[in-house]
């Protein structure tokens, strides 16, 4: 039997406010992974997340670095839908043999948003001493 995962610990109190989020199938999946990769319930590690996502975002020394993590966060979200778009369009190229409407396009948008990703990753790196 595998053994339940770790709740948030109540440090505050009982917890009584509720959010509900939507994910897409790969999106639920990673953050599965995630979650049970650190022991926690899926719940718990979403409220994790969050909160120390605005954390961070309190803790940002400057704007020039807030605005470095908002083109980081939308040029992955970017990255992030290429890339399912680009996994549709190979499902079904596997499937019929025939290349899809827009492969060609979405294999151009994903390496364009790598390359976005890449120097967004290094202008980051570059800010904290670090390598990518």
């Amino acid at each position: 039997m595998k053994p339940a995962a770790a709740r948030r610990p109540r440090r505050h109190g009982p917890f009584r406010r509720r959010l509900t989020v939507s994910f897409t199938d790969d999106e639920h999946a990673a953050i599965a992974r995630a979650a049970a990769a650190s022991g926690l319930s899926l719940a718990a590690w979403c409220a994790q997340a969050c909160l120390a996502l605005l954390d961070s975002r309190l803790a940002a020394p400057s704007g020039v670095d807030r605005q470095l993590a908002t083109e980081l966060a939308q040029a992955r979200t970017q990255a992030i839908r290429i890339g399912t778009n680009l996994n549709q369009a190979v499902h079904k190229l596997n499937e019929t043999g025939l290349p899809p409407d827009g492969l060609l396009e979405a294999a151009v948008d994903a390496a364009h948003a790598t390359a976005t990703l890449k120097t967004l990753a290094e202008d980051a790196a570059g800010r904290v001493g670090a390598r990518p």
